[in-house]
């Protein structure tokens, strides 16, 4: 018996040695700034963590649909609304979770907008467990940064300074014409929401709640990703949660996307002219429908004017 409780003792020792040894190798490994160079994944999208407290109105997040379709700046320059895009490519909904707890550690955005598209995108519990372990013990993410590590890593604090100009939006101007056969016929029928995003839906809901935020579920126009069905289910869990739900696909009056033009990749993602379409419609929206602050004039966000300037000149819009 003696034996039996030495060897117990000896493994909770060891476990305990192996988790302080990980804790201490997470806080080195540690991306010190919100750079890829530092190390840090999804570059633009975690753009959001260097940006002033307390300063973005409204945040968008899922896949690159989201990064594609919606220009801040653009916001910012007709109402003087600041959004931020969190979002990233193949977006799963555990990793959205995540970029909203991370969101509101520094921000306090009054509306937040889950894209619909990441509603459909299953995993295994096993990316689940690895990224819960990445979130606790961030050598598991950032495990390639021994490549790169200095011995500043040692007694630098983390600070991200990295403020993105474009606030999470990617533009690309090329267009590759969509077909739009079959696009948005009307079906009767449904296809399931995964539960585990059902679950994950439910808790960035309690989330917002929690944190005084609107949600609002936004599907982004797109001939491959987008149909009735899977508008169907969306619709569906709107009602249930009660909040409210725009499906741009079926709001051609107003976002009049022409798919000769306004997609970069066969109608997969809007390019520049179909996001600034979709940006000019979501503009009145939430000016209506939200009543945000405008903060054009403010001193506290005059590096927003200088960024819209700068995009602009680039972009010719």
């Amino acid at each position: 018996m003696k034996k039996a409780w030495k060897n117990i003792l000896t493994t909770i020792l060891f476990i305990g040695i192996l988790i302080a040894l990980l804790w201490i190798l997470s806080v080195i490994f540690q991306p010190r700034n919100n750079t890829s160079a530092e190390g840090i994944q999804d570059e633009q999208a975690n753009g959001i963590l260097a940006e002033p407290e307390n300063t973005i109105d409204a945040v968008i997040l899922g896949d690159s649909e989201t990064y594609c379709g919606y220009i801040p700046l653009e916001l910012w320059r007709t109402y003087g609304i600041t959004t931020y895009v969190c979002g990233t490519t193949q977006q799963k909904m555990y990793y959205t979770c995540d970029f909203l707890r991370k969101t509101f550690e520094t921000q306090s955005p009054k509306v937040v907008f889950l894209e619909t598209n990441a509603f459909f995108r299953d995993y295994g519990y096993a990316q689940i467990i690895t990224n819960t372990l990445e979130d606790k013990l961030p050598i598991f993410r950032y495990h390639d940064r021994w490549k790169t590590i200095r011995t500043q890593d040692l007694i630098d604090d983390v600070e991200y300074t990295n403020i993105e100009r474009d606030k999470g939006y990617h533009y690309y101007t090329k267009a590759d014409p969509a077909d739009t056969n079959g696009y948005m016929q009307e079906n009767s029928g449904k296809i399931a929401i995964p539960k585990k995003n059902l679950r994950y839906i439910r808790e960035i809901q309690k989330y917002c709640e929690e944190n005084d935020a609107r949600l609002g579920l936004i599907s982004t126009p797109s001939t491959k990703n987008w149909n009735y069905k899977k508008h169907n289910s969306v619709e569906e869990l709107a009602k249930e949660l009660g909040v409210e739900y725009i499906d741009l696909n079926l709001q051609s009056d107003q976002v009049a996307i022409d798919w000769n033009t306004d997609s970069r990749d066969k109608g997969d993602h809007l390019n520049l002219s179909g996001a600034h379409k979709v940006t000019d419609y979501m503009t009145m929206y939430l000016q209506e429908h939200y009543m945000l602050p405008d903060h054009r004039g403010d001193e506290k966000f005059t590096s927003w004017d200088t960024m819209a300037e700068q995009y602009t000149t680039e972009t010719g819009y």
